[in-house]
């Protein structure tokens, strides 16, 4: 979604709000838009400049409205935080969906038997809401309905979501030719609103954890049977015997769950249960009565999924959608359906998208037969879910620990270890050691598993937030030959060291197999909470060379000079106009500016004004009314390069696989550098090292290659602590030998 309409009070259009262009003159930001399944309710919130458009059309009561999936989404502005929110650089506003204008519509008492259609016509009626699309089962429902006193029209829809078997509601707006027309309801079966997409979601895949939650707060050793007119079971006799499931003497009012009782009550005085049927059958009220006991004889399992979800796969799920999560590090494996009960979307901001299940279903019994080619068919079908690989000692524990509880001999136990761990090798040779396939990947590296990739182009590597006890894993991968150079992603919370590695950075060589063993990280000097030691093995070939483009160098080269030219009007400073995401406040430039009038700038503002290709009559240094955040039209070759800090920019360029294979310590390279390339030191005489020891490669100064002069050595044009601030120096009077990495921008 790149435009939002604004609508008045009387759903007319006035104005809207959009992303598109270099400088928007009406952009949305901090934007959230929340659905949830089972109340139909929807949200959203957005923040957009504070000018005099915006000033006038986002206003308390107004709507706004936008596609989404195929349906138009329209709600109304209530909260703007406060009676001060114009005087603010921003415009933030908190909106509901337009479902919940039905608080202010309301129905008279009444009562009748009818099925959905019928009823929701009938709450509808005095409304300017309309009846959209209902599931065709739903008409087969018939319900006694009763109204018993006004009430509002949105409540009372709440309040028989129930009594119509949890049907579920969804509220659009039909919007045509740029109008507004009208309100409609979708209403859905339970279970039927969003898609039977049966998406995997795997534990160590593209989710973090799958945690069990057993509790006994319903559990009952005895149950209690209650019939029609108060009938019970005395006169009834069950003998184990005869046949039947238990043992229940003629007399007693209750029967008797005893292997449960020995197992999870100790052998203690029952837990007894009342359960009540419509029945007049004392037989049948027995039957139902023990099976109902057998339901609440074992723990209730809850479950907590935290997902992973990449940007694209956010495009796939909808509210509703009905999916499958697995946890194979369970024994017995973790097999659940579930559904998409609530969803939080970012369109400006997709690392701040949320996706929340429910209404978990376990898709395998957890009755266990314990006889031994049972257990050992339950291990099996263990062994058969996990990717091919040798069994873990993790595993093997986690396998005889299970065994032990089920009271197994020790002899059985080995017998079946040893059995499991030559299938799991016949496996493993059958099928390859752990597998990832495709060549753009991004993983998350759980514990208790090798990551085996193939030749790839891209790669992202993420972490369990929560740090795991004995956490240990293994990434392997290899790069191109002949291709553009692998584009590396590695997590902020990790250290890496060993082969082409830099201050815990991995820069990949072409041609090359990477192995990389992760741990915990016990080094108190590292402030990452993950260790990784990086193996290689160079197969010999290389990336393709690239060249930039005249244009850039030339273009990349005036911007510089303009800098340079005015040079005496900055002082190194790390306040700069990118400091602050709105620079241009009274109160922000106070902060960048001196009181000689100079100017705040640091090494990476000044790159990342010249890749974003403003020159300096046309920055914020020159016109404090000009946001510092746009993309040059004057210059094409214009760019954003990572975020505030030179280290943020080492690591974007990494990631776009800009990094070029150039040993900067052997002079003879330099001959192969270009203007426009990239150049990242460490900490040098003029920088703190306090600044960059939690920074991505410990980088500390930032530059951009001017020329390659006759003579061998580079000149690059940099901002720095020095007097003139703005320079123009060899790299041979610069520090060479503290340079981490060359990276070459693809324009």
């Amino acid at each position: 979604m790149n435009i939002a309409f604004i609508f008045n009070r009387q759903k007319e259009i006035i104005g809207y709000l959009s992303n598109g262009g270099a400088k928007p003159i009406a952009p949305f930001f901090n934007d959230n838009f929340i659905q949830e399944l089972a109340t139909g309710v929807e949200t959203f919130e957005f923040s957009t400049i504070n000018n005099g458009y915006t000033s006038n059309i986002i206003e308390l009561g107004n709507y706004i409205g936008f596609m989404y999936n195929g349906k138009f989404k329209m709600f109304q502005m209530i909260d703007n935080g406060g009676a001060d929110a114009k005087k603010k650089n921003h415009l933030t506003m908190y909106c509901e969906g337009i479902g919940l204008e039905l608080i202010g519509d309301f129905v008279e008492p009444f009562q009748m038997e009818c099925n959905v259609k019928t009823f929701i016509t009938m709450v509808l009626q005095d409304t300017e809401f309309k009846i959209g699309h209902i599931d065709e089962e739903l008409n087969n429902i018939i319900r006694n309905v009763q109204v018993e006193k006004t009430t509002n029209v949105y409540k009372v829809l709440q309040e028989h979501v129930a009594i119509f078997d949890n049907m579920e509601f969804e509220f659009n707006v039909k919007f045509e030719n740029n109008k507004f027309k009208y309100v409609y309801i979708d209403v859905y079966k339970e279970g039927n609103r969003g898609k039977k997409s049966y998406k995997r979601f795997e534990a160590g895949v593209n989710a973090e954890t799958v945690q069990r939650k057993s509790n006994l707060y319903d559990f009952a050793s005895a149950g209690i049977g209650e019939g029609n007119g108060g009938i019970n079971f005395k006169d009834v006799e069950w003998s184990i015997a005869n046949g039947d499931p238990c043992d229940k003497p003629l007399g007693q009012n209750f029967v008797v769950n005893m292997k449960a009782n020995d197992k999870y009550n100790k052998g203690n005085k029952y837990i007894k249960k009342p359960y009540t049927f419509d029945t007049g059958d004392k037989k049948e009220l027995l039957r139902l009565t023990y099976e109902a006991l057998l339901k609440d004889a074992e723990p209730k399992n809850d479950y907590d999924v935290s997902l992973a979800m990449t940007k694209d796969e956010f495009k796939t799920v909808s509210i509703g959608d009905t999916v499958h999560v697995c946890d194979f590090h369970y024994i017995p494996a973790i097999l659940l359906e579930a559904r998409i009960s609530k969803l939080e979307i970012s369109f400006t901001d997709p690392k701040n998208n949320k996706c929340t299940l429910s209404n978990y279903k376990e898709l395998k019994s957890k009755i266990v037969n314990l006889e031994y080619k049972y257990v050992y068919g339950s291990m099996l079908d263990y062994i058969n879910s996990l990717p091919a690989g040798l069994l873990t000692s993790t595993q093997i524990k986690q396998l005889t620990v299970y065994m032990e509880q089920l009271d197994m001999e020790e002899e059985e136990i080995n017998n079946i270890i040893e059995a499991l761990k030559q299938t799991a090798s016949d496996k493993f040779e059958e099928e390859g050691r752990n597998k990832i396939k495709g060549e753009y990947l991004d993983i998350l590296l759980n514990a208790g598993r090798d990551y085996l990739c193939e030749t790839v182009k891209s790669i992202a590597i993420r972490l369990p937030a929560t740090k795991p006890i004995g956490y240990k894993t293994t990434l392997e991968f290899t790069t191109g030959k002949d291709t553009e150079p692998t584009k590396f992603n590695q997590s902020n919370d990790l250290w890496l060291e060993g082969a082409d590695c830099i201050n815990g950075g991995l820069i990949p060589k072409a041609d090359t197999t990477y192995t990389i063993n992760l741990a915990i990280n016990t080094n108190t000097s590292i402030s990452q909470s993950y260790y990784g030691n990086v193996t290689k093995t160079y197969h010999g070939g290389s990336y393709l060379a690239y060249t930039n483009k005249t244009d850039y160098v030339s273009k990349i080269r005036d911007v510089m000079q303009s800098y340079y030219h005015v040079r005496e009007k900055f002082k190194y400073g790390f306040t700069t106009i990118y400091t602050f995401s709105d620079p241009c406040t009274n109160t922000n430039i106070a902060k960048w500016t001196n009181n000689d009038g100079t100017f705040n700038i640091d090494c990476s503002t000044f790159t990342q004004l010249c890749f974003r290709g403003i020159n300096f009559e046309y920055s914020t240094y020159k016109n404090n009314k000009v946001s510092p955040y746009f993309l040059s039209k004057k210059y094409s070759y214009s760019f954003e390069c990572g975020r505030r800090t030179a280290s943020d920019q080492a690591k974007y360029c990494v990631e776009q696989g800009w990094q070029l294979d150039i040993n900067m310590q052997n002079r003879e390279d330099w001959k192969n550098l270009q203007a426009g390339d990239i150049v990242f030191w460490e900490t040098r005489a003029e920088a703190s090292e306090d600044r960059v020891t939690n920074r991505y490669m410990r980088v500390s100064h930032v530059a951009i290659v001017s020329s390659v002069l006759e003579d061998g050595d580079v000149t690059t044009y940099e901002a720095t602590s020095k007097t003139d601030v703005i320079l123009n120096r060899r790299i041979s009077n610069n520090y060479p030998e503290k340079i981490l990495f060359v990276a070459r921008p693809r324009r």
